[in-house]
């Protein structure tokens, strides 16, 4: 999707879609996000007035709204999420054999999270894989770096399991849940709009 992009729910739907059927980063209008979010707030505005309204009709539009509202988030969610885990693997496949990778798909934002991504993980490739593969152990702090020592965030949205640059697991989170969590891990979540420093 390039050019004048026009959000309708199939529109959304076929990106959704697409995203999903296929291995490569789709390539999308860079104003799709802004469109999109517009595209919903719209949504909600005809819902808050159905709600006022009183008649029979406007109960029924307002049902009809409320499905329509849960079912374009769900989309905007997976979609994201898809393009996320995608930008990541990106990232992991630069870190491994230094292919070329083209970013011409990646929104300005994932463009952020794909330098945050891969620098992360070729600092660990560099320190901990290096010290594996010469035989020299790193010290037990530096692999698993003491609770206290990381930053505290408040999840502004659902963040569904992910693993670590030492390959440890984290999450799932909540909205609204805090946790303590490594100062790379940490900048991540919060340059992605995931989660803000409590």
């Amino acid at each position: 999707m390039a050019g004048d992009v026009v959000v309708t729910f199939e529109t959304l739907f076929d990106l959704a879609r697409k995203e999903k059927d296929t291995l490569e980063l789709q390539k999308i209008d860079p104003s799709f996000f802004q469109e999109a979010s517009t595209y919903l707030a719209d949504k909600q505005r005809m819902l808050t007035n159905a709600n006022t309204k009183k008649s029979l009709f406007s109960e029924q539009e307002s049902e009809q709204l409320t499905t329509q509202v849960a079912n374009i988030k769900k989309m905007l969610r997976d979609l994201y999420d898809r393009r996320q885990k995608k930008v990541l693997e990106m990232a992991l496949s630069k870190a491994k054999t230094d292919a070329v990778i083209s970013l011409q798909a990646m929104l300005p934002p994932e463009k952020g999270l794909y330098e945050e991504f891969l620098k992360m993980l070729k600092q660990d490739r560099e320190v901990v894989l290096n010290k594996l593969l010469t035989g020299t152990p790193s010290p037990a702090k530096e692999e698993h770096p003491e609770p206290e020592e990381g930053v505290l965030l408040k999840f502004v949205e659902h963040v569904d399991s992910f693993v670590g640059k030492e390959l440890e697991e984290y999450g799932p989170y909540e909205a609204d849940q805090t946790a303590k969590l490594p100062e790379e891990v940490a900048k991540v979540l919060i340059t992605s709009g995931k989660a803000v420093e409590a």
